[in-house]
């Protein structure tokens, strides 16, 4: 599991609970959380982290 920062709004709803807001954080299995940040839609949260935002 990866925990990720949310970039962008993801529309619809994932396992009946809908996306966070972009900011929000959201553990996900390792390839999800790895398609959304080659898609540039999330960050990994240690990542943010060392960019000051935690």
């Amino acid at each position: 599991m990866m925990k990720v920062r949310m970039l962008e709004q993801v529309t619809g709803t994932r396992n009946g609970v809908a996306w966070p807001a972009p900011g929000g954080v959201v553990d996900l299995p390792d390839g999800e959380a790895r398609k959304l940040l080659e898609q540039g839609r999330a960050e990994p949260v240690d990542t943010a982290k060392k960019r000051g935002r935690d």
